[in-house]
């Protein structure tokens, strides 16, 4: 469950390479969504991925990003 201080952008998938300029402009120095290592079983496909964790409520975000020309995608996940 999110919460005020994580909940900084529609969850899914980007439509424009302004998005994830702005989504990248809003987790620069964020206050409470700190970056986290890349969960032990997660299957990676050459995207550039970030893995964050909101120190209020517990929620986990993945944010990834392909090469070139993209749209990217940012989202909750489990990591249970």
């Amino acid at each position: 469950m999110t919460c005020a201080h994580c909940d900084i952008y529609p969850a899914g998938a980007l439509t424009a390479p302004s998005e994830d300029l702005d989504l990248e402009s809003r987790l620069r120095g964020h206050a409470v969504l700190r970056v986290i290592p890349l969960p032990a079983d997660w299957i990676s496909y050459g995207l550039d991925e970030t893995f964050y964790q909101c120190e209020q409520c517990g929620q986990h975000w993945h944010y990834a990003r392909p090469d070139g020309p993209y749209r990217g995608v940012w989202e909750t996940f489990d990591n249970a």
